[in-house]
C-alpha cells in the first residue's frame, strides 16, 4: 500500500498537459524595460494556452486587459533530435526568451533584431525536454506574439507544433484583480524600489513639496 502511494505521488508530480502556462499581471505604470515583479502578487490572468502564439486583449477577473502588462509564458519543448535550432520571435512587445534557464534572445538588444518586430536567436538543444520561458512587458495596444523555429540546416521558419509543448497539469489558477507593482531593480542602490511614496500611516499627511523643476544641488 505504501509503495503504491509513493508511486502515485511520483506520477502526480510528473503529470503534464499539452500547452504553455501563461501568467499576466496588469501593472500600475508602463516600463521601458522588462521589470521585476514585486513578490507575493497573484496574476490578473492565469491559464494554459495550446501554442506559442498569443494575441491580446486577455480575459481577466473583471474585464479584458491589454496595457501595462508584465507576463510570463512557460513550457517544456520536446526535442527528438539533438541539434542547433534557430528561433524567430515576431512581436510588438519587449520580451526576453530563455531556454534551459539561459537567455538566448532579447528584443531590447538590437543585436537580435532582423527587422522591426522580428527577432532571432540560436540555441543547441539536447534530446528530451527543455524548459522554454518568455518574460515580457507590454505597454500599449494589443499584444501580438508568435514564436517560430527551425533546425539551423533548414531554410524556412515554422510555427512550433503544439504537440511538442507541455506544462504542469493540475495547476490551481488563482487570480486577483487590481493593479500590481513591479520595478526595474537596482541591487547596487540603497534599499527601495525607486518608486514615489504613494501612501503613509493614517496619522501622517503625505504632501509633495518638490516641483517638476526640482534639481538637488550635489557637490563635494
Amino acid at each position: 500500500m505504501i509503495h503504491s502511494l509513493l508511486l502515485y505521488a511520483v506520477l502526480a508530480s510528473q503529470a503534464t498537459t499539452q500547452g504553455a502556462t501563461v501568467m499576466l499581471w496588469q501593472l500600475e505604470q508602463p516600463f521601458e524595460g522588462i521589470p521585476k515583479l514585486v513578490e507575493g502578487q497573484a496574476p490578473n490572468a492565469y491559464f494554459v494556452h495550446p501554442e506559442l502564439i498569443l494575441a491580446g486583449p486577455f480575459d481577466a477577473a473583471n474585464e479584458p486587459i491589454s496595457q501595462n502588462l508584465y507576463g510570463e509564458v512557460k513550457t517544456n519543448l520536446r526535442i527528438a533530435t539533438a541539434a542547433t535550432y534557430d528561433f524567430e520571435v515576431r512581436t510588438n512587445t519587449k520580451l526576453r526568451m530563455t531556454l534551459s534557464g539561459e537567455t538566448m534572445l532579447n528584443t531590447t538588444d538590437p543585436v537580435f533584431e532582423v527587422v522591426p518586430g522580428v527577432y532571432r536567436g540560436q540555441y543547441r538543444l539536447p534530446v528530451g525536454r527543455s524548459g522554454l520561458a518568455l518574460f515580457l512587458m507590454h505597454n500599449d495596444g494589443d499584444l501580438q506574439l508568435e514564436v517560430r523555429w527551425k533546425a539551423s540546416n533548414e531554410s524556412e521558419f515554422r510555427t512550433i507544433d503544439p504537440s511538442l509543448l507541455t506544462t504542469d497539469a493540475g495547476q490551481t489558477f488563482v487570480v486577483s484583480p487590481g493593479l500590481k507593482r513591479a520595478n526595474l531593480g537596482a541591487p547596487t542602490t540603497r534599499p527601495g524600489d525607486r518608486r514615489p511614496l504613494d501612501q503613509v500611516h493614517p496619522s501622517f499627511l503625505l504632501e509633495e513639496f518638490r516641483g517638476e523643476d526640482f534639481r538637488p544641488a550635489v557637490g563635494g
